[in-house]
């Protein structure tokens, strides 16, 4: 009979401690609070168009290595604003260029 009451008592012990962690108030979120996990980072291509998303490569139709007016589509925001991209006036745009210019408007 004493072993039935021991039995009993450390089962009733044992399900108090797990039930106990199964409770949780609102005190214990403030103390606890729910991991989240941060959003990667957006990744971009340094010499792109920002609001097309063209890589410089695409927008370098003849491949020289910079790109005209001519050869950017008239909805391409760098067409729009050719002048303020192009930094040192040479009338064609480098990829670094594109690329401050893409850094400055995101």
């Amino acid at each position: 009979m004493r072993m039935n009451k021991t039995m009993a008592l450390a089962c009733a012990i044992s399900a108090a401690v797990a039930m106990s962690g199964c409770h949780r108030d609102e005190a214990d979120e403030a103390d606890h609070p729910t991991a989240t996990i941060p959003a990667p980072a957006p990744t971009s291509t340094v010499a792109s168009a920002s609001a097309t998303a063209v890589p410089f490569d695409q927008m370098d139709k003849n491949h020289d290595g910079s790109i005209t007016p001519d050869e950017l589509d008239d909805s391409n925001p760098l067409k729009q604003n050719f002048s303020a991209a192009d930094s040192n006036g040479d009338g064609k745009l480098s990829a670094d260029e594109v690329g401050k210019y893409n850094a400055a408007h995101p």
